[in-house]
Protein backbone atom coordinates (compact mmCIF):
# COMPACT_ATOMS: atom_id res chain seq x y z
CA UNK A 1 0.00 0.00 0.00
CA UNK A 2 1.42 3.19 -1.22
CA UNK A 3 0.55 6.64 0.83
CA UNK A 4 0.07 9.89 -1.57
CA UNK A 5 3.29 11.88 -0.83
CA UNK A 6 2.69 15.19 1.04
CA UNK A 7 5.98 16.75 -0.50
CA UNK A 8 9.46 16.44 -2.22
CA UNK A 9 11.78 14.58 -0.96
CA UNK A 10 13.73 17.90 -0.27
CA UNK A 11 11.71 21.10 -0.13
CA UNK A 12 14.36 23.66 1.43
CA UNK A 13 14.43 25.59 -1.34
CA UNK A 14 10.77 26.04 -1.83
CA UNK A 15 10.78 26.70 1.99
CA UNK A 16 13.01 29.65 1.35
CA UNK A 17 11.23 30.98 -1.08
CA UNK A 18 7.86 30.60 0.79
CA UNK A 19 9.27 32.65 3.80
CA UNK A 20 9.83 35.79 1.33
CA UNK A 21 6.13 35.24 0.32
CA UNK A 22 4.66 34.95 3.94
CA UNK A 23 7.10 38.17 4.56
CA UNK A 24 4.85 39.90 2.16
CA UNK A 25 1.45 39.03 2.19
CA UNK A 26 -0.89 41.36 4.38
CA UNK A 27 -4.18 40.12 5.97
CA UNK A 28 -6.82 39.61 3.11
CA UNK A 29 -9.96 41.77 3.38
CA UNK A 30 -13.11 40.00 2.76
CA UNK A 31 -15.20 41.51 0.07
CA UNK A 32 -18.38 39.03 -0.04
CA UNK A 33 -21.06 37.75 2.34
CA UNK A 34 -22.48 33.96 2.40
CA UNK A 35 -26.00 33.90 3.60
CA UNK A 36 -27.30 30.47 5.19
CA UNK A 37 -30.73 29.55 6.10
CA UNK A 38 -31.18 27.62 9.50
CA UNK A 39 -34.23 25.43 9.79
CA UNK A 40 -35.94 27.71 11.89
CA UNK A 41 -36.30 30.00 9.20
CA UNK A 42 -33.51 32.62 10.36
CA UNK A 43 -30.06 33.70 8.19
CA UNK A 44 -26.84 32.80 9.28
CA UNK A 45 -24.20 35.18 7.54
CA UNK A 46 -20.44 35.31 7.24
CA UNK A 47 -18.15 37.51 5.31
CA UNK A 48 -15.16 35.66 3.09
CA UNK A 49 -12.65 36.36 0.33
CA UNK A 50 -13.60 35.25 -2.81
CA UNK A 51 -11.16 33.22 -4.94
CA UNK A 52 -10.75 35.70 -7.12
CA UNK A 53 -9.41 38.34 -4.73
CA UNK A 54 -7.14 35.15 -3.11
CA UNK A 55 -5.53 34.83 -6.11
CA UNK A 56 -5.23 38.69 -6.73
CA UNK A 57 -3.36 38.48 -3.54
CA UNK A 58 -1.40 35.79 -4.02
CA UNK A 59 0.29 36.05 -7.76
CA UNK A 60 2.54 38.49 -7.90
CA UNK A 61 4.66 37.23 -4.54
CA UNK A 62 4.53 33.74 -5.84
CA UNK A 63 5.79 34.46 -9.12
CA UNK A 64 8.46 36.79 -7.90
CA UNK A 65 10.06 34.12 -5.47
CA UNK A 66 9.73 31.50 -8.09
CA UNK A 67 6.72 29.73 -7.22
CA UNK A 68 3.20 28.29 -8.90
CA UNK A 69 0.62 26.46 -7.33
CA UNK A 70 -1.90 23.96 -9.33
CA UNK A 71 -5.21 22.56 -8.69
CA UNK A 72 -6.21 19.13 -9.88
CA UNK A 73 -9.10 16.96 -9.21
CA UNK A 74 -8.37 13.13 -9.08
CA UNK A 75 -10.24 9.98 -8.67
CA UNK A 76 -9.39 7.65 -5.72
CA UNK A 77 -10.88 5.00 -4.16
CA UNK A 78 -14.44 5.74 -4.85
CA UNK A 79 -13.59 9.29 -3.97
CA UNK A 80 -12.90 13.01 -6.42
CA UNK A 81 -9.86 14.78 -4.67
CA UNK A 82 -8.81 18.65 -4.66
CA UNK A 83 -4.76 18.45 -4.97
CA UNK A 84 -2.53 21.35 -4.38
CA UNK A 85 0.47 21.48 -5.62
CA UNK A 86 3.16 24.12 -4.62
CA UNK A 87 5.93 24.31 -7.01
CA UNK A 88 9.42 25.69 -6.97
CA UNK A 89 11.91 26.66 -9.71
CA UNK A 90 14.09 24.04 -8.54
CA UNK A 91 11.47 21.49 -8.87
CA UNK A 92 10.50 20.71 -5.26
CA UNK A 93 7.05 20.90 -4.34
CA UNK A 94 4.50 20.31 -1.28
CA UNK A 95 0.96 19.17 -1.37
CA UNK A 96 -2.66 18.86 -0.21
CA UNK A 97 -5.61 16.77 -0.46
CA UNK A 98 -9.21 17.39 0.38
CA UNK A 99 -11.69 14.83 -0.43
CA UNK A 100 -14.86 16.17 -2.61
CA UNK A 101 -18.50 15.59 -0.75
CA UNK A 102 -20.71 13.14 -2.70
CA UNK A 103 -23.56 16.07 -4.06
CA UNK A 104 -25.07 15.88 -7.60
CA UNK A 105 -26.34 19.11 -7.56
CA UNK A 106 -23.65 20.72 -10.58
CA UNK A 107 -24.74 24.21 -8.67
CA UNK A 108 -23.53 22.71 -5.03
CA UNK A 109 -20.62 20.87 -6.39
CA UNK A 110 -19.32 23.89 -8.29
CA UNK A 111 -19.85 25.94 -4.75
CA UNK A 112 -17.90 23.38 -2.80
CA UNK A 113 -15.13 23.21 -5.59
CA UNK A 114 -14.78 26.71 -4.85
CA UNK A 115 -14.95 26.98 -1.72
CA UNK A 116 -12.23 23.93 -1.08
CA UNK A 117 -10.00 25.74 -3.55
CA UNK A 118 -9.78 29.22 -1.59
CA UNK A 119 -9.10 27.14 1.81
CA UNK A 120 -6.48 25.40 -0.14
CA UNK A 121 -4.67 28.31 -0.92
CA UNK A 122 -4.76 29.89 1.92
CA UNK A 123 -3.48 26.92 4.08
CA UNK A 124 -0.77 25.67 1.72
CA UNK A 125 0.67 29.46 1.59
CA UNK A 126 -0.11 30.61 4.99
CA UNK A 127 -2.45 33.52 3.75
CA UNK A 128 -4.85 34.78 6.42
CA UNK A 129 -8.12 35.99 5.81
CA UNK A 130 -9.35 38.43 7.76
CA UNK A 131 -12.03 37.68 10.57
CA UNK A 132 -15.40 39.25 10.57
CA UNK A 133 -16.75 37.12 13.46
CA UNK A 134 -13.85 37.12 15.53
CA UNK A 135 -14.07 37.50 19.70
CA UNK A 136 -16.68 35.09 20.47
CA UNK A 137 -19.13 36.79 17.68
CA UNK A 138 -20.21 33.89 15.89
CA UNK A 139 -23.14 33.67 19.00
CA UNK A 140 -24.19 36.75 16.99
CA UNK A 141 -25.14 34.16 14.35
CA UNK A 142 -28.39 35.13 15.62
CA UNK A 143 -27.90 36.93 19.06
CA UNK A 144 -25.99 39.72 16.73
CA UNK A 145 -29.64 40.68 16.26
CA UNK A 146 -30.36 41.09 19.82
CA UNK A 147 -30.94 44.25 21.03
CA UNK A 148 -28.45 46.03 23.65
CA UNK A 149 -30.23 46.56 26.90
CA UNK A 150 -28.89 47.80 30.04
CA UNK A 151 -28.73 45.71 33.17
CA UNK A 152 -32.55 45.57 33.27
CA UNK A 153 -33.79 48.35 36.16
CA UNK A 154 -35.58 46.92 39.08
CA UNK A 155 -39.08 46.89 37.88
CA UNK A 156 -38.41 44.96 35.04
CA UNK A 157 -39.19 40.95 35.44
CA UNK A 158 -35.83 39.00 35.99
CA UNK A 159 -35.06 36.09 33.86
CA UNK A 160 -36.57 33.07 35.45
CA UNK A 161 -34.83 29.80 36.69
CA UNK A 162 -35.63 28.18 33.54
CA UNK A 163 -34.81 30.53 31.15
CA UNK A 164 -31.08 30.85 32.71
CA UNK A 165 -30.76 26.87 32.84
CA UNK A 166 -31.75 27.17 29.29
CA UNK A 167 -28.95 29.15 27.88
CA UNK A 168 -26.53 27.67 30.24
CA UNK A 169 -27.31 24.61 27.90
CA UNK A 170 -26.94 26.36 24.96
CA UNK A 171 -24.15 27.60 25.83
CA UNK A 172 -22.25 24.35 26.25
CA UNK A 173 -23.89 23.24 22.89
CA UNK A 174 -22.85 26.35 21.09
CA UNK A 175 -19.23 25.78 22.97
CA UNK A 176 -18.99 22.44 21.48
CA UNK A 177 -20.01 22.43 18.43
CA UNK A 178 -18.22 25.93 17.52
CA UNK A 179 -15.07 25.22 19.19
CA UNK A 180 -15.35 29.12 21.56
CA UNK A 181 -14.87 28.08 25.57
CA UNK A 182 -17.92 28.32 27.67
CA UNK A 183 -16.30 31.76 28.82
CA UNK A 184 -15.71 33.33 25.32
CA UNK A 185 -19.56 33.08 24.75
CA UNK A 186 -20.60 33.70 28.15
CA UNK A 187 -18.81 37.12 27.58
CA UNK A 188 -19.79 38.01 24.64
CA UNK A 189 -23.91 37.68 25.98
CA UNK A 190 -22.50 39.57 28.89
CA UNK A 191 -21.57 42.34 26.86
CA UNK A 192 -24.19 42.51 24.46
CA UNK A 193 -26.77 43.01 27.33
CA UNK A 194 -24.34 45.04 29.37
CA UNK A 195 -24.45 42.99 32.58
CA UNK A 196 -22.31 41.28 34.65
CA UNK A 197 -23.82 38.00 35.64
CA UNK A 198 -26.25 35.96 33.65
CA UNK A 199 -28.39 35.97 36.50
CA UNK A 200 -28.97 39.96 35.64
CA UNK A 201 -30.77 38.99 32.70
CA UNK A 202 -34.49 40.39 32.16
CA UNK A 203 -37.08 38.06 31.35
CA UNK A 204 -37.36 39.95 27.71
CA UNK A 205 -33.63 40.06 27.33
CA UNK A 206 -33.04 36.25 28.07
CA UNK A 207 -35.74 35.61 25.73
CA UNK A 208 -33.82 37.56 22.77
CA UNK A 209 -30.46 35.60 24.15
CA UNK A 210 -31.97 32.45 23.95
CA UNK A 211 -33.13 33.12 20.36
CA UNK A 212 -30.42 34.11 19.33
CA UNK A 213 -28.26 31.08 20.57
CA UNK A 214 -30.96 28.76 19.23
CA UNK A 215 -30.39 30.51 15.28
CA UNK A 216 -26.33 30.46 16.31
CA UNK A 217 -26.55 26.48 16.89
CA UNK A 218 -28.63 25.74 13.89
CA UNK A 219 -26.05 27.92 11.85
CA UNK A 220 -22.85 25.74 13.33
CA UNK A 221 -24.97 22.18 12.89
CA UNK A 222 -25.83 23.47 9.11
CA UNK A 223 -22.34 24.05 8.27
CA UNK A 224 -20.84 21.15 9.60
CA UNK A 225 -20.45 18.88 7.40
CA UNK A 226 -18.66 21.50 5.28
CA UNK A 227 -16.59 22.41 8.30
CA UNK A 228 -15.77 18.97 8.09
CA UNK A 229 -14.37 18.87 5.44
CA UNK A 230 -11.57 22.26 6.25
CA UNK A 231 -10.60 20.51 9.60
CA UNK A 232 -10.64 17.10 8.50
CA UNK A 233 -6.95 15.36 8.20
CA UNK A 234 -6.64 12.35 6.24
CA UNK A 235 -4.26 9.42 5.30
CA UNK A 236 -5.65 8.26 1.45
CA UNK A 237 -4.10 5.11 0.79
CA UNK A 238 -3.75 3.17 -2.75
CA UNK A 239 -3.73 -0.26 -3.11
Amino acid sequence: MEELKLQSDKIEELVKALVKVQGELKTLQTNQEARIPTRTGKEFRYKYADLASVWEALRRPLTENGLAITQTMLPCNGNTLLITTLYHTSGQWQRSYLPMPNETDPQKIGSIITYMRRYSLNSITGLAVEDEDDDAGSVSGGARDMHEKKEPAKEENPASDKQINKIKAQIKEFSELSGYTWEQVEKDIKKKAKIEHLNNLSKQTASKVIEGLNTAIEAEKAMASENELSRETITITNQ
